[in-house]
């Protein structure tokens, strides 16, 4: 760090005890005026919980966080805060200010709403009335108008289409001042980070590399400590056997020095497994897609088709034709609002309810991951929901196969019998991707299958999908899983569903439509 770099926050020897188990022991930090830090870790793993503690929002169990006097920070939390869901935006804009200051500073409020793409029509709109991207754009229009020099977000990009993720990244990599990011999103984080924490272990691991060469190195000191783990229980196993034999020995021939050394060996066993290595935490659950290609030149077939909004009577946009191969791995992109989900609902719809809306061949077997989660009934036990959901894409799966099906998605056994609706939203998207293990289908509809995925959970997503036989029709606006995976795109722009082969021509015409639509809030 060079002298003119200035210490913003700091920790020593933190530790924090939550309800049940130890997230942080003896953790040290820092940061400092130039950095931009990538906070990542296992879902439960503690993100959050740090950022209200580095806030002092939250009491350590032990150890200090320190606060110099020049500290301004700002936290972009997960939820829209409450207290201002009822106000306009600009009044949202103005609370972050003293009351004294608002009248004066309420010109660089109307600036800031305009460059943020919420226009003079939507000037006296109630926040509740946002979209999702709009409330954030607006927190963090909060954030440049109280000009912290520290900008804390907590998974700011969660639920944002991709127009308004491609938006959050250019404001986050113009950021003048220091942050702390917590995000699943990789690409987000090497573009806008310079600085990686990773949690785990209980504790929290610094490395100045952006997220991916971080996580890199990380699994390269995770491998060196297995494998001196293994070192130390082969030594363990060796000086074990070894004092067992001499003990015997020692008894039958009735020798005090064979016993005394072989209790001496005992000793030294006992302290070398108080100083062996932990081993690092293994990833909670695995995930499996099985798939196959359906022997045929089309799968999916429809022409003159209207998009209207559920339980509406305006058209989304219109579809002149929309032909859809075997073994197609598809992405389905653009703004929020804008009817992809309702795409995904009128294709499972014509293949649950045989509704020739849309033409499905006739062998299909479909799986539909729904973002919302309504695949899977709230009031029922875990088994018995997932057998439902199985059963909607007329799969019957036995009461064993639904078990260990639930046992590889991280469930454990006692939870078995526990209500849906007693999930966190993580654990029920792993409910839904247990049910689509179960399902050997031809096509896989996905709408944001990333909402509720860490890291880890996101890359053995991406694997899975690579390596699927059958075809997928993907919603997400997860950049690296659409460009790992996808080799075609389907864009919703002007009315219309345009097709195209490069996802680079893709992000554009989303981008162009969602610039259109600012511009004509602006005016």
């Amino acid at each position: 760090m060079s002298r003119k770099d200035q210490v913003f926050l700091s920790t020593n020897q933190l530790s924090y005890h939550n309800t049940t188990n130890l997230l942080f022991n003896d953790v040290s930090l820092s940061l400092n005026s130039t950095e931009k830090v990538g906070l990542v870790g296992f879902n439960g793993a503690g993100k959050s919980t740090l950022l209200q503690l580095l806030t002092k929002n939250l009491e350590p169990s032990s150890g200090l966080v320190t606060h110099p006097k020049s500290l301004r920070y700002y936290l972009v939390e997960q939820r829209f805060p409450e207290h201002l869901l009822s106000l306009t935006p600009e009044e949202a804009l103005l609370d972050i200010l003293e009351t004294d200051e608002r009248i004066s500073e309420s010109w660089r409020a109307e600036v800031i709403l305009e460059n943020i793409g919420i226009g003079f029509t939507q000037h006296d709109t109630p926040c509740s009335e946002l979209s999702g991207g709009q409330q954030t754009r607006l927190l963090l229009g909060r954030a440049q108008l109280s000009t912290p020099n520290v900008l804390l977000l907590d998974e700011p990009s969660n639920h944002l289409d991709l127009p308004t993720l491609i938006w959050l990244e250019a404001f986050l990599a113009d950021w003048r001042g220091s942050l702390i990011l917590v995000s699943h999103d990789t690409r987000l984080l090497d573009t806008v980070t310079n600085s990686t924490w990773i949690i785990a272990n209980g504790g929290v691991h610094q490395y100045r590399l952006p997220c991916t060469q971080a996580l890199v190195q990380h699994e390269q000191s995770d491998l060196a400590c297995q494998q001196q783990y293994q070192d130390q229980a082969n030594e363990i196993e060796r000086i074990e056997a070894s004092a067992r034999q001499l003990a015997v020995w020692g008894k039958d021939q009735h020798s005090k020095s064979s016993a005394r050394k072989a209790q001496s060996m005992f000793k030294r066993v006992d302290k070398l497994k108080l100083e062996q290595n932990t081993l690092p935490e293994p990833y909670p659950w695995n995930l499996s897609f099985p798939g196959q290609m359906l022997p045929a030149k089309r799968l999916l077939f429809c022409n003159e088709v209207v998009v209207r909004a559920p339980r509406q009577t305006n058209i989304l946009y219109t579809i002149d034709e929309l032909l859809i191969q075997p073994g197609e791995k598809i992405a389905l992109i653009g703004a929020n609002g804008m009817g992809k989900s309702t795409l995904l609902q009128l294709i499972w719809k014509s293949y649950r309810d045989r509704d020739r809306a849309i033409t499905l061949h006739d062998s299909t077997v479909m799986a539909y991951y729904d973002q919302l989660q309504n695949g899977v009934n709230s009031e029922l036990d875990i088994i018995n929901a997932l057998s439902s959901f199985c059963s909607t894409s007329r799969v019957n799966a036995n009461n064993e196969q639904l078990k260990q099906a639930l046992l590889k998605a991280g469930f454990p056994w006692e939870r078995l019998q526990s209500k849906v609706k007693t999930l966190s939203g993580g654990e029920r998207a792993r409910l839904l991707f247990a049910g689509i293990s179960l399902i050997n289908s031809h096509l896989l509809l996905l709408d944001e299958p990333t909402n509720h995925l860490d890291i880890s959970g996101k890359k053995a997503l991406e694997r899975q999908l690579e390596e699927f036989n059958g075809t997928v029709l993907l919603v997400s606006h997860d950049r690296s899983l659409i460009e790992k995976v996808c080799k075609r795109f389907l864009v919703i722009s002007d009315g219309k569903l345009h097709s195209f082969n490069d996802y680079r021509q893709a992000y554009s015409a989303s981008q162009m439509t969602v610039e259109g639509h600012l511009l004509s809030n602006a005016s």
